[in-house]
């Protein structure tokens, strides 16, 4: 018995690999991207938290203020 051999078309183009550099570059622009948005959360939730914490303030002062 013999051996078959893979069967190669003409017309098939050979596979095109992404360069090195641009699968770097798409990575780090994904890592600066996820940071900014993480920083950006950060921020927010802070905000928040200083808001929360100026009207509980806000609260407790004119609550002391209307019983003074």
């Amino acid at each position: 018995m013999g051996t078959v051999a893979p069967q190669n078309s003409g017309s098939a183009e050979p596979k095109q690999r992404v360069p090195v550099h641009l699968g770097l570059e798409l990575t780090l622009a994904y890592a600066l991207v996820a940071g900014g948005l993480i920083t950006l959360r950060a921020i927010v939730d802070d905000l928040d938290f200083l808001s929360t914490g100026v009207r509980s303030i806000m609260t407790l002062v004119s609550s002391s203020a209307a019983r003074g």
